[in-house]
């Protein structure tokens, strides 16, 4: 991941003025062992004012947890919801191609 999200912050240091999509295909907003995250990126992006010409595209998997199952969705709802409240934000549930969920336990 921090090479990804070190790469992100290079292109948003190179390209702040051009019309961009930054497309994330993750949803965890997890702190990487160099204490730095996607989360972040994205804030950067949606929450203040040096990008206004970026738009944040998050894909991820996403689905209320079952009351019989401890099956957790991976998309964090801080994640989620920075993504959505935002109107340069758009959040696609890949569980929306999908009819149901099935779980394997070994």
């Amino acid at each position: 991941d921090h090479a990804i999200i070190g790469h992100m912050w290079q292109t948003l240091a190179q390209y702040r003025d051009d019309p961009t999509i930054l497309i994330l295909a993750s949803g965890d907003g997890r702190k990487n062992e160099f204490n730095t995250s996607f989360y972040e990126v994205i804030h950067e992006v949606l929450k203040t004012n040096k990008y206004p010409r970026w738009n944040v595209e998050l894909y991820s998997f996403d689905w209320p947890m079952p009351n019989s199952q401890n099956i957790n969705s991976p998309t964090k709802s801080k994640m989620k919801q920075l993504v959505e409240q935002s109107d340069r934000g758009k959040f696609v549930n890949l569980m929306d191609s999908y009819d149901k969920l099935v779980y394997f336990e070994t």
